[in-house]
């Protein structure tokens, strides 16, 4: 793992969460990435499926420096460096042995594990921190205030996914203080998990 992506890690690791950021215009992203700093998140996932992804990563990068958005739904590792002009930390999305022991291959020292919800929850990312004991996990899907510190407790837990931290609505209509409302409190009770 390269520096950067060991200092990636090292702000994910202590921060706990990662707010997944899906913006219509990327102006709004500066905005939204100084309230979610001034709560602590430093570290947010931009999911690659809009047409405004990449350009909200490099205005965000290029404006707010404190923050380091990350490239999310990544299907092929080209396409970040392609959108962003940057060789980004990857952190592949996974749900089963197959799917880590290739990142573990690669030299990942983590990966998404997608879905979490109430069909897989932790059973599955517990039972493989055993043999893959090295490999960190950040569970992501079906996540939520109510189940949030069950996916905490697990040790190989980098962080967690928080999608519901940043409101759809709120982004647009420039609500970022409702956005702010919420984080506080997820922030410490991460942290403190």
């Amino acid at each position: 793992m390269t520096g950067d992506a060991e200092q990636i890690f090292a702000r994910i690791r202590k921060i706990r969460l990662m707010p997944v950021v899906v913006v219509g215009a990327a102006a709004d992203a500066i905005r939204l990435a100084r309230a979610l700093i001034s709560d602590g998140l430093s570290v947010t996932e931009v999911p690659l499926r809009r047409d405004t992804a990449a350009e909200t990563i490099r205005r965000s990068t290029a404006k707010v420096p404190a923050g380091a958005p990350g490239a999310g739904t990544v299907l092929i590792p080209d396409h970040v460096k392609a959108d962003t002009n940057e060789d980004l930390p990857i952190v592949p999305g996974a749900n089963n042995p197959v799917r880590v022991e290739p990142a573990m291959s690669a030299g990942l020292a983590g990966i998404k594990f997608f879905p979490t919800g109430p069909t897989t929850g932790i059973p599955i990312p517990k039972a493989l921190t055993a043999p893959q004991g090295v490999m960190c996990f950040i569970p992501a899907g079906g996540i939520g205030p109510g189940n949030l510190h069950g996916r905490l407790i697990l040790n190989a837990a980098l962080a967690c996914k928080a999608s519901w931290l940043v409101d759809p609505l709120s982004v647009p209509a420039r609500r970022f203080h409702r956005v702010q409302r919420l984080t506080v409190g997820t922030v410490a009770f991460a942290q403190a998990s």
